[in-house]
């Protein structure tokens, strides 16, 4: 198995994260689908504020059974790109 960063020749390989990206999240090691308890620290919000705000819809989410799941590049356009800065 190659070494991550790698193809299986042993060539480096380029990040298929687009140049253009400016989210500092990504940068941060955020995943691109959130838990309530990631978006919450995420936004700097406390879980029960980001519970009562997604169950009014105010942040876009997909609901999975019993839990919900948000989409990180959904969310800073919901809140707007400023107000998330890390």
């Amino acid at each position: 198995m190659a070494p991550a960063g790698t193809d299986d020749a042993g060539e480096s390989r380029e990040d298929s994260t687009p140049s253009s990206c400016t989210c500092n999240a990504q940068s941060q090691g955020w995943p691109e689908v959130l838990t309530a308890k990631e978006t919450a620290d995420y936004l700097r919000l406390d879980y029960q504020l980001v519970m009562r705000m997604t169950r009014a819809g105010h942040l876009p989410s997909l609901k999975a059974g019993r839990t919900f799941r948000y989409h990180r590049r959904a969310l800073e356009q919901a809140m707007g790109a400023d107000v998330i800065r890390q």
